[in-house]
């Protein structure tokens, strides 16, 4: 369990999975405040923990009241949008895994790519690891706290 906080002026995420083979790992975010447009919400591409992956899938934003819950697949890509709103968006977490299912490190050695299309429309795109050569880990604009003992 923890909590992202997407600070005031964060750029968009890159997408990314949590989990791009791990079956039996969910996400449950829990906004602290009502999500907004301009704070942020978490942005998820629809159906992409399916196998095949749908090229150019359709992308949802739900904008969440405080308190609400979303429940997604560690392996849907995702990003947190940029937050232009004057003030920090934190969203709680908490990693669901099903029985005999061994949680991996939080986004250890996962793909960040900057638009979905390099990974299902773009040849390119080494299919082994999910990689463009330009492509960059960084967080930017977002803390993440974590309590590993919860």
């Amino acid at each position: 369990m923890g909590v992202v906080i997407s600070l005031d002026g964060a750029p968009r995420q890159q997408w990314h999975p949590d989990s791009q083979f791990q079956d039996g790992l969910l996400n449950v975010f829990i906004p602290l405040v009502d999500l907004s447009p301009r704070n942020g919400p978490t942005e998820l591409a629809l159906g992409t923990h399916r196998v095949p992956k749908p090229c150019c899938p359709t992308a949802v934003a739900p904008l969440l009241e405080k308190g609400s819950v979303l429940i997604f697949d560690w392996r849907v890509w995702h990003r947190g949008l940029g937050n232009t709103s004057g003030a920090e968006r934190p969203v709680a977490y908490v990693t669901y895994a099903r029985a005999g299912v061994e949680a991996a490190s939080y986004k250890a050695g996962l793909p960040s790519l900057d638009a979905w299309e390099a990974v299902w429309c773009n040849p390119s795109v080494d299919a082994e690891s999910g990689r463009h050569a330009h492509e960059s880990e960084e967080e930017g604009g977002e803390r993440h706290e974590v309590d590993d003992d919860g």
